[in-house]
């Protein structure tokens, strides 16, 4: 049988772990395009990036980027 304080201890783990995870959108709508795609920096939005670029897919009409954009 557990004991009431093992179990009062683990319940109180638990919501400590619960109540410090956070979910955030990440939009990429601060960044900007130089033209031909720009790299995104390691540290962006708290994440770290490699061989990801953000891309202005308005100046690549027509083609499919356009329509996979889903923020402007």
């Amino acid at each position: 049988m557990i004991h009431r304080t093992a179990l009062a201890t683990l319940f109180a783990a638990m919501s400590f772990a619960a109540s410090t995870a956070s979910a955030r959108l990440i939009t990429f709508d601060d960044l900007a395009d130089n033209g031909g795609g720009t790299a995104i920096g390691n540290g962006y939005s708290g994440l770290d990036w490699d061989n990801f670029n953000v891309l202005n897919t308005a100046s690549l009409v027509p083609s499919g980027f356009v329509n996979g954009t889903v923020s402007s």
